[in-house]
């Protein structure tokens, strides 16, 4: 709360949003209708830096045009269409090849978080 200036007398309203594989995710409303986005991460997430590197380094690798932006001025043909690419997509994203299980780092990523880290230019 301290890095958006409130105080946590300043909540009137939280809400669950989510829970995913490493964090709950709350909505935060504060006096004056200011809202954010929580994100607390599981205790078992460990390290909890490791959880935040993978979800941008795998959200870039994804990067795209957000289909909510124009999903509601498509039409019906256009929709078909759509949705035989997302499964197209679907198939080529089930199909990479990556040398590991695991998630996706950026390097830095890796170099930052310390040892214990499988790497692979170090194997």
């Amino acid at each position: 709360m301290q890095s958006v200036d409130r105080s946590l007398n300043d909540v009137v309203d939280l809400t669950r949003l989510a829970e995913g594989g490493f964090n709950r995710t709350f909505l935060i409303t504060v006096r004056g209708g200011f809202q954010m986005v929580a994100r607390i991460p599981y205790l078992a997430t460990i390290p909890k830096y490791f959880a935040v590197a993978s979800e941008v380094a795998t959200m870039a690798f994804l990067r795209g045009n957000k289909l909510s932006n124009i999903w509601l001025g498509l039409g019906e043909r256009e929709i078909i269409s759509v949705l035989r690419e997302l499964a197209q997509l679907e198939s080529k994203m089930m199909s990479i090849a990556f040398p590991a299980s695991g998630s996706l780092y950026y390097a830095k990523d890796l170099a930052r978080g310390g040892r214990g880290a499988w790497h692979p230019a170090r194997g």
